[in-house]
């Protein structure tokens, strides 16, 4: 089985400083999010609290025969590589 992806906000290595000046922020910030999350919690926060994006940790990596394995699978079954 392959490894949970985590996601981290793309403010996550701002200074405080950086991070106030941005538009729109919590004046009672304390600092950039830097926790990684689940792919759950993104789409339940939808943006992250120091109003950064989340973006994946890393990317997972498909070889050419899992992509040559796809052709004429069903879509549903596909996603599942």
């Amino acid at each position: 089985m392959s490894q949970q992806i985590l996601y981290e906000s793309t403010n996550r290595n701002l200074s405080l400083e950086q991070l106030l000046r941005i538009k729109d922020i919590d004046p009672d910030t304390k600092g950039p999010f830097t926790k990684k999350v689940s792919f759950t919690d993104t789409i339940i926060q939808g943006q992250a609290p120091d109003t950064g994006l989340f973006v994946p940790e890393r990317f997972p990596t498909i070889t050419l025969e899992e992509i040559a394995s796809l052709k004429g699978k069903p879509f549903a079954d596909a996603g599942y590589l």
